[in-house]
């Protein structure tokens, strides 16, 4: 069968990467036959892929920049963050479904120069909040 997507206006204004990861992870077996459900995985790892650059402390973006609102904390206000929570399992889960994707189709097309670079920041950040006292300036 297929799966069944809301229109654009029936999705959250925001999207948390454990979770957007989590809803799809049961339909990666079929993506491989399915090449609707295929797209639209690689969409989200996509637009995580997208979000870890922008800011990978945030654990939770919005769909699109509001000028309304955004995330304050100690950090300039960035409009397209929703949530500016460090969270480890929010990278580790925007960094595990493009693998997921790959083990299930064989498709490398999810591990692009922009996820490289999303996978970079992530390992930057990892490190730095190691020895967060000494080199971070992140706080919550």
């Amino acid at each position: 069968g297929r799966v069944f997507i809301p229109p654009a206006a029936a999705l959250p204004d925001a999207q948390w990467h454990r979770d957007a990861t989590a809803s799809v992870t049961h339909f990666l077996p079929l993506c491989k036959s399915d090449k609707q459900l295929s797209e639209i995985v690689k969409g989200i790892s996509r637009s995580q892929v997208f979000y870890l650059k922008i800011d990978p402390y945030a654990n939770s973006m919005k769909r699109s920049p509001d000028p309304l609102v955004g995330w304050k904390d100690k950090y300039p206000v960035c409009l397209w963050v929703n949530e500016r929570k460090y969270e480890l399992d929010c990278q580790c889960y925007a960094l595990r479904l493009p693998y997921l994707y790959y083990k299930n189709t064989g498709d490398t097309s999810v591990f692009t120069k922009d996820f490289k670079k999303a996978l970079d920041l992530v390992l930057d950040l990892w490190e730095r909040e190691q020895h967060h006292t000494e080199l971070s300036n992140y706080l919550f």
